[in-house]
């Protein structure tokens, strides 16, 4: 049983990584704050001003994702949480 979790718990550690390098400018930082940025320990960053600017494009670009399918009501649901 404990191999199998530990199998899952890699998979979606794999799959976070992956979608992390598809996000545009993740790759441009350095490699500590991807690593911290993976872990969320933000107090940690090297670049903070970097991180905030990719952070305002991402929200940017998915508040226009959710206008442009209709669904805004789920940021609240996510803010909210």
């Amino acid at each position: 049983m404990w191999q199998r979790c530990a199998g899952r718990i890699t998979e979606a550690i794999q799959h976070v990584v992956e979608f992390a390098k598809r996000l545009r400018g993740f790759m441009d930082l350095c490699q500590n704050d991807q690593i911290v940025l993976l872990k969320a320990d933000r107090p940690w960053l090297q670049e903070q001003a970097k991180v905030a600017r990719l952070q305002g494009h991402l929200e940017v670009a998915f508040r226009l994702l959710l206008r442009r399918t209709h669904r805004e009501g789920l940021l609240a649901r996510v803010a909210g949480v």
